[in-house]
């Protein structure tokens, strides 16, 4: 299930689905890639957002009838919200790593029903797998150079490869924003040295490597030679991994405590209601912290069934914390084994 189906639960929109899709895919793509931008533009967009899904969901249970008007207006005040937010998302992210940024303008010449196509096909790629991924850049950098040589003959070119890339996604089992990220970052080769050092300092780059997804491409190029170069020492010097990881993960820290991003680990603490005992669980330790938040990350991708039965143990879990502080530590191993599980 992937951050779209996450999105849209989240903003309550799955009993009015059908109704927005009936309206036609332009529509429908606009409405999942707000909700998707959402994610990632701030708690107090987020907020603001939902008050106006609220309502659309509203009206239309009431006005069903009359669901076009009610979904453009909608769609007009949450990309003015949107606007707002001045975050770089995911979609940016996406299509900059796939190398469309140079033909923006001929696809969205087009018109936007083709342009979010694309958009959301490029994040779909995110977590589709490093196979796919490889798959979808090829089709995209050839419809690059034709769009770069036949710009006046785009629209079968863009639609030709829309086509391949949805059979391309389809395919595709899902996978997590983890290991994309660990991928990007060039760190399959190593990662077998990493985790021999212990769950708290693999728990450390994933958490570490998810963030720099939503830090910016400027930090994340400053990334990507710090990781370079821990790869390079980590094949020369595996024996001596410990300190190199240590160093790595010093640095980066730093570079990401830089970005001033909202990432995706807040989203999910938050969203699980987690806001009210975090210093409680922290003063446990890293490796306690870091579990918690690589499982709040991977229950944003889990399903719907699977996150509301993360709810419970977690809302117990803040309910035993606040009355029983000093025994933190026997009730966050409960729930992190049966989060695990």
């Amino acid at each position: 299930k992937d951050l779209v189906d996450f999105a849209l639960n989240s903003l309550g929109l799955g009993q009015v689905i059908d109704t927005i899709q009936a309206l036609g895919t332009n529509y429908w793509n606009q409405i999942k890639q707000i909700a998707t931008q959402l994610l990632f533009a701030g708690q107090q967009i987020w907020q603001q957002a939902t008050v106006i899904f609220q309502q659309l969901v509203a009206d239309l249970q009431n006005h069903a009838t009359d669901a076009l008007p009610l979904v453009v207006q909608a769609i007009s005040q949450l990309t003015a919200l949107v606007g707002q937010s001045g975050k770089r998302d995911l979609v940016d992210f996406a299509l900059n790593s796939l190398g469309l940024g140079q033909v923006i303008d001929t696809i969205q010449a087009l018109g936007t029903n083709y342009w979010n196509q694309i958009k959301q096909i490029a994040t779909q790629l995110l977590f589709a797998g490093q196979q796919i991924w490889q798959q979808a850049t090829v089709i995209f950098q050839q419809l690059v150079a034709d769009l770069q040589n036949h710009a006046t003959d785009a629209l079968p070119l863009v639609v030709q490869a829309i086509s391949q890339l949805t059979a391309l996604v389809g395919q595709s089992g899902k996978r997590d924003l983890v290991d994309f990220a660990l991928n990007s970052l060039g760190l399959g080769q190593v990662i077998d040295t990493i985790q021999a050092l212990g769950t708290n300092y693999w728990n450390q780059i994933k958490q570490i490597a998810t963030q720099l997804l939503f830090a910016g491409q400027q930090i994340w190029q400053q990334a990507t030679v710090i990781f370079q170069q821990l790869v390079a020492d980590l094949q020369n010097h595996a024996t001596d991994a410990l300190p190199l990881v240590v160093q790595a993960i010093s640095q980066l820290t730093a570079l990401v405590g830089q970005s001033g991003k909202r990432d995706l680990v807040d989203f999910a603490l938050n969203s699980l209601g987690l806001g009210q005992v975090i210093d409680t669980i922290q003063a446990l330790g890293t490796n306690y912290w870091n579990q918690i938040k690589q499982i709040a990350t991977q229950l944003l991708f889990a399903g719907q069934q699977i996150w509301q039965q993360a709810t419970v143990i977690f809302q117990q879990l803040v309910a035993d914390l606040q009355n029983h502080a000093t025994d933190a530590l026997p009730l966050v191993v409960q729930a992190i084994s049966q989060l695990t599980a």
